[in-house]
């Protein structure tokens, strides 16, 4: 199968990848699947093999592979996005930037439909000058929002912030120690800049783990 799901759209590449996954499970078929895609290689192999101008580089497991990859080449397309000589550290490294916010100026509706149609239970809010403000949760809008026109007295200000150029691993370990779903990160004009989830941690052990260690 040579790149099957190159052309798809994530959302349909995900789906496509468990159906195999899963087929190749029930009929206990080996499957020669061609990719370029690393994360799709870990989802997928039992077995990955790195071929470098006709030649096998390297043929292991994919632990195996992010343990002990053979040389420079299988290194650098494991931890591409790693830098030998400094490590992604900063909260910018590992945020979100793909995050929904609304004014607190619109409608609870509005809103509810929003987070309906995105797969969420929060909505980051600003004021008139894109400057964080505070968070809305799903459970107050169901409890209190009702008979209100606008989101604005549905806001928390309990959300954590931090400021692009801090140390992620203070989000991380507020993250794994509470029950929170993200700390906020700004720029310094208060505008959002992106937001630190449980994915970001997880994120960070894959590509420490990738990128290798000294010691």
């Amino acid at each position: 199968m040579d790149e099957p799901f190159g052309a798809l759209d994530p959302m349909t590449r995900d789906e496509l990848q468990i159906e195999i996954k899963n087929m190749q499970k029930r009929l206990n078929k080996t499957i020669v699947f061609v990719t370029h895609d690393m994360n799709e290689a870990l989802r997928l192999a039992d077995i990955i093999v790195f071929i470098d101008h006709g030649e096998i580089v390297q043929m292991d497991s994919p632990e195996e592979i992010l343990r002990h990859p053979a040389n420079r080449l299988v290194r650098d397309f494991l931890g591409k996005h790693v830098s030998e000589e400094q490590k992604p550290s900063k909260v910018e490294d590992f945020m979100l930037t793909k995050v929904k916010y609304v004014r607190s100026s619109r409608g609870v509706r509005e809103c509810a439909e929003m987070m309906a149609r995105n797969s969420i239970d929060s909505l980051l809010a600003v004021d008139d000058e894109n400057r964080y403000i505070g968070t809305i949760k799903i459970g107050d809008m169901m409890h209190w929002g009702r008979n209100l026109e606008t989101v604005e007295p549905l806001i928390r200000t309990d959300a954590r912030t931090v400021q692009v150029g801090e140390e992620a691993k203070e989000s991380f370990d507020y993250l794994l120690d509470t029950n929170a779903d993200y700390v906020v990160v700004l720029n310094p004009d208060k505008s959002i800049a992106g937001i630190i989830t449980k994915t970001s941690v997880a994120r960070s052990v894959a590509e420490n783990l990738w990128g290798g260690e000294e010691s």
